[in-house]
């Protein structure tokens, strides 16, 4: 102890003596005060350390064990002695309970057990292994009857498709055989004698050089056989599905030849109810028809039958339209009737607004100043809100809703409507235009369908009739419509019809520009009630910005609808209009047979858009319709032989793709663009290649026994995707890859060999499952066709 420690200060305390230091700083006795106790700590740590742990453990079980802790302080030695032979006594009971099984018994029965275990693995993986060999020679069994099934079908349809052939020219061939032999009994003829050129083209038929010549129908027998000739016309034309050209050949029997023959009374009948655009007033000719051939026939089974049909048929409508539609949206007894109601005529003011959905507020937006006294100003509204279930039961058992719940307009894929909620005003004003007014209205018109073969059933005649009138107010002409809203409800049926209506009306004059048609109901659903208030608002939104708003959900045309020589555009994006102001039309319908069309004429006042800049889309159209007749090069007298370099015929064009070039003479050269087919033979060797492996060429190899079907097999990575394409002799510039980017789909059309740009990832096939998971990767090229596919090979690994 130093001299400066005092015992009686109790351990560990230090007492310094400040005189001995003097009056100077502090520092250098703290430094000599902490440096004497951790010498202290030291040696008390060092002391610690040398007590067994035996030893030390005694520091707890005075505090753990509260008898021991009260014998320590308390107890005298004879009771430490007892407690301590005591707790002796239980560890020496627990020591010989602590017993085990011998080590070589023990180690012997572990090791058996492995054995076993062992063995049974085995066995499991052999008929794993058995199993996998199994299924992969069922694989390439199936793969080998999916080749071979590919190829039986490929051949039916080419067997089918040549039969079809034969039998469309074996028809045709014997219309035109008909068609010589009532040509000599029957015919007309030119009488200019220079009508032909010296190389035996013609120039041309004018009406005052032309004679007819029907002399030989006086002879019975020759009457006779000019009927049979155009019956059978019209039947090579039914099996043709030519149903215009087969009501022609019975019109010609029936106009010229035999106003009493049953059969083209029949056969006229069954032209008019075979296009699936047939409309009520089809239905009706044809029905007038089968009741006339009764008439004539009364034992004539055919006749019998089909007018009994039809009749059937008509009345099942009349009852399903009865029981469904007879009390939805609480129509009265005027509008159930309306579609009954002979002859057609204007509607009432107040079936418009009471009745009718879906062209009601149209209908009033009519009623402005056709049915009250004059006003300033109206405001005009149109509401739908579907809080009841039944609207949607009684739309539903009609057939009229869409199972997709979207409203394809348009589109192949069109099953009906889905029915939407709004509201919708606007407010009129006698006012000239300016640039505070948001549009004009120049015409709206309105009529009522009267009789027709259902409730639901469009009617054509009445809606073209009722367009007819809106132009006639506005004293516009068709072709100065830039945009034409339909009412569009997505119908199979409808559509066509609504089509053919308005076509009839714009076509009648040429157009600078395609008409652009659009329809609300594929944005907002069909408002039904407020349907027509809807579609006007969105005609003063296009006008006002002079550019028409696409139809969504629209993929491929209805094929249905009737365009051909048409010029129009179902947009299926926007477009601008041509000019700096446009002109629209909006047409609704209500199933009561209420019909209403609107127009619309705004200026653009909302966009900076420069309508001064050259379109050369249109530039180019007005090239090719202006350019020089093409060329005709007759090889035969038969002018199906002649070839020309012009625009190809209507039904030739379908489907294919045309390159056309205005050359410096004017004339505009058609050329068809043809799709190389693949060819097997152009690369010896294919290569994978994708995310799994870097994008790198791994080999694939050619099964035996299946010429052009090449495999790999990928193994999924931890990201649970991995995508891939296909190289052509494994060279990075000759990739196959999906017509669409990141496909996931097998059934896709297979683009290449050629070099990718951008990300490899989107243009490549994606695969996505488990990570770990094995797929076998299989691409098969033929003369006709490049199939790529993915089967899975194993599960999680």
């Amino acid at each position: 102890m130093a001299d400066d420690e005092n015992p009686d200060d109790g351990p560990g305390l230090i007492k310094l003596d400040m005189k001995k230091w003097g009056s100077g700083s502090m520092e250098d006795p703290l430094r000599h005060a902490v440096g004497m106790r951790t010498a202290q700590d030291q040696y008390k740590m060092q002391l610690w350390n040398s007590f067994p742990s035996l030893f030390q453990n005694t520091i707890f079980h005075g505090e753990q064990d509260e008898q021991v802790k009260h014998l320590r302080h308390s107890g005298t030695l004879d009771e430490k002695l007892q407690h301590a032979k005591q707790l002796k006594e239980e560890g020496n009971v627990l020591l010989k309970s602590a017993k085990r099984t011998p080590e070589g018994e023990a180690s012997k029965e572990r090791e058996e057990a492995q054995r076993e275990l062992d063995t049974a693995i085995q066995q499991l993986e052999a008929q794993i292994w058995e199993k996998e060999k199994e299924l992969k020679d069922l694989r390439q069994q199936l793969t080998s009857l999916r080749a071979k099934s590919e190829r039986s079908v490929e051949l039916l349809e080419e067997v089918m498709e040549e039969e079809e052939e034969e039998e469309r020219k074996a028809l045709e061939a014997a219309v035109r055989s008909y068609e010589k032999a009532a040509g000599l009994l029957r015919y007309v003829e030119c009488v200019r004698q220079d009508w032909k050129n010296d190389d035996g083209s013609y120039k041309g038929i004018e009406d005052d050089f032309l004679r007819v010549d029907e002399s030989a129908l006086d002879s019975p027998e020759a009457s006779e056989l000019v009927a049979s000739c155009y019956l059978n016309i019209a039947l090579a034309c039914q099996k043709l599905c030519k149903f215009d050209e087969m009501k022609r050949a019975c019109d010609e029997v029936l106009e010229k030849v035999n106003p009493e023959s049953v059969k083209a009374l029949y056969r006229r009948a069954q032209a008019r109810l075979a296009p699936i655009s047939a409309v009520d007033a089809d239905r009706e000719a044809a029905m007038q028809d089968l009741m006339a051939a009764a008439r004539l026939a009364p034992n004539d089974k055919e006749v019998r039958n089909l007018l009994t049909k039809l009749r059937k048929d008509k009345k099942k409508q009349e009852m399903e339209d009865k029981s469904t539609f007879g009390g939805l949206f609480q129509r009265g007894e005027v509008v159930k009737n309306d579609y009954k109601a002979e002859p057609r005529r204007p509607a009432a003011p107040a079936k418009w607004d009471l009745n009718d959905p879906k062209a009601t507020h149209t209908g009033k937006l009519h009623l402005k100043y056709k049915d009250f006294d004059p006003l300033d100003g109206t405001i005009c509204c149109g509401t739908q809100l579907a809080y009841s279930p039944f609207g949607f039961l009684g739309c539903c058992s009609g057939g009229m809703l869409s199972f997709k719940g979207r409203c394809f307009t348009y589109d192949v894929a069109a099953d009906g409507y889905l029915r939407g909620e709004g509201v919708s005003g606007i407010f009129l004003e006698l006012k000239e235009f300016s640039r505070e007014v948001f549009t004009l209205m120049p015409a709206s018109q309105a009529n009522q369908d009267g009789r027709s073969a259902s409730i639901t059933a469009p009617n054509g005649p009445s809606q073209e009739k009722c367009i007819r009138a809106c132009f006639r107010e506005a004293k516009y002409q068709p072709a100065e419509v830039d945009c034409f809203e339909t009412h569009g409800t997505g119908t199979a049926l409808g559509d066509p019809i609504e089509v053919g209506a308005f076509k009839r009306i714009y076509v009648q004059s040429p157009r600078a520009h395609p008409l652009m048609v659009t329809s609300s109901k594929t944005n907002l659903g069909h408002l039904e009630g407020g349907a027509g208030m809807a579609g006007f608002i969105k005609c003063i939104l296009q006008v006002m910005r002079c550019e028409a708003s696409p139809n969504i959900h629209l993929r491929e045309r209805n094929p249905h609808l009737d365009v051909e020589g048409f010029p129009t555009q179902f947009l299926s994006e926007g477009l601008v209009t041509h000019y700096n102001s446009a002109v629209t039309g909006v047409s609704s319908f209500g199933f009561g047979g209420t019909n209403a069309h609107a127009m619309a004429f705004g200026q653009n006042y909302v966009t900076a858009r420069d309508v001064t800049k050259k379109d050369y889309r249109s530039l180019m159209m007005q090239k090719i319709m202006q350019a020089l007749p093409p060329e005709v090069i007759k090889h035969t007298l038969d002018p199906e032989d002649w070839e020309t370099n012009g625009a190809p015929l209507s039904e030739d064009k379908i489907g294919k793709f045309y390159e056309v070039e205005v050359d410096a003479a004017g004339t505009a050269v058609w050329r068809e663009v043809v799709d190389t087919p693949p060819d097997p033979k152009a690369h010896k060797r294919f290569g994978l290649a994708g995310s799994f492996n870097g994008w790198s060429c791994t080999t694939m190899a050619e099964l035996p026994g299946l010429p052009g079907l090449y495999a790999a097999e990928i193994t999924i990575g931890e990201s649970g995707v991995e995508y891939f394409h296909i190289l052509g002799d494994e060279e990075p510039s000759q990739v196959y890859y999906p017509a669409q980017p990141r496909c996931r789909r097998k059934l896709v059309d297979v683009k290449g060999p050629t070099s990718v740009l951008g990300h490899p990832e989107e243009h490549a096939w994606c695969i996505q499952a488990q990570p770990g998971c094995r797929f076998r990767i299989e691409f098969q090229i033929t003369p006709r066709s490049v199939l790529v596919t993915w089967l899975r090979i194993s599960d999680d690994a």
